[in-house]
C-alpha cells in the first residue's frame, strides 16, 4: 500500500468513497436483479425455509426433485424481479452517510463502506423491497408451489403444521444478497483498476492499493 498524495485530502477521499459506493449499488442491484441473478449464484441463492429443510430432504429422497427445485427457483425468480425496488433506498442511504474519517473508511477493508451503508439502509431497504415481494410471489406462483411442496409432508409428522412467513423470508434474504453483491462489486473497485471508470476513483483507491 503506497501513502496518499497530499492533494488527496479529506474531502477527496470522501467524494471516491460516496462514488465508489453509488457504483457498487448500480453494479450490485443490477447484477442480482437480472434473470438468475440469485438463483445461479450459490452464495446468495434462497435456500428453502430452514422450517422446511426436512420436506425436501424427503422430496429429493423419494425422486421428487423437480417438484422441490421449482419451489427454489420461485422463491429466487420473486428476489431478482424485487431487486431493483432496493436501488432508491440505497442511493439515498449512500448519500446520507457520514463519512467524516474518509481515510479510516479507506482503511476499514475491502467492504468497509458495504458494512456502513448496510448499517444506515439495511431497514429502509426491506421496507422497499416487502411490496414489490408480495407482488412478484403472487404472480411467480409461489404460494401454488409452496402448496404442492408440502402437500404430502404431515405424514409421518414430517412437517408441523407452523406457519412459515415466505414473504418475511423472502424479503430478508433478498436484501442479504444484494447487500452481499454490494460488497462484492466495492471489492473489485479496491482492487481492480478496471473496475474505476473516473479520474477520482483511479487517483484515490489507485494510491490506496
Amino acid at each position: 500500500m503506497t501513502a496518499l498524495p497530499a492533494l488527496a485530502t479529506d474531502s477527496l477521499v470522501t467524494a471516491a468513497l460516496r462514488e465508489a459506493l453509488q457504483l457498487a449499488v448500480e453494479r450490485g442491484v443490477a447484477a442480482v436483479g437480472r434473470p438468475d441473478g440469485f438463483l445461479n449464484d450459490p452464495v446468495i441463492r434462497i435456500p428453502v425455509p430452514e422450517q422446511l429443510a426436512r420436506v425436501e430432504t424427503k422430496l429429493r429422497q423419494t425422486g421428487k426433485d423437480r417438484r422441490a427445485d421449482k419451489f427454489v427457483a420461485s422463491l429466487n425468480h420473486v428476489a431478482e424481479e424485487a431487486a431493483p425496488a432496493a436501488r432508491p433506498p440505497l442511493l439515498a442511504g449512500v448519500g446520507e452517510l457520514q463519512l467524516d474519517d474518509g481515510h479510516r473508511v479507506l482503511a476499514g477493508g475491502d467492504t468497509a463502506g458495504t458494512d456502513l451503508l448496510r448499517r444506515v439502509a439495511f431497514g429502509r431497504t426491506t421496507t422497499a423491497l416487502y411490496p414489490v415481494v408480495v407482488d412478484a410471489m403472487s404472480r411467480v406462483g409461489v404460494a401454488r408451489r409452496y402448496k404442492r411442496f408440502v402437500r404430502d409432508s404431515s405424514l409421518g409428522g414430517l412437517f408441523q403444521q407452523t406457519p412459515v412467513d415466505l414473504e418475511a423470508y423472502v424479503v430478508g434474504r433478498t436484501a442479504e444478497g444484494i447487500f452481499h453483491a454490494i460488497g462484492q462489486e466495492e471489492r473489485r473497485i479496491r482492487i481492480d483498476p478496471a473496475a474505476r471508470p473516473t479520474a477520482r476513483l483511479r487517483e484515490v483507491f489507485g494510491a490506496h492499493r
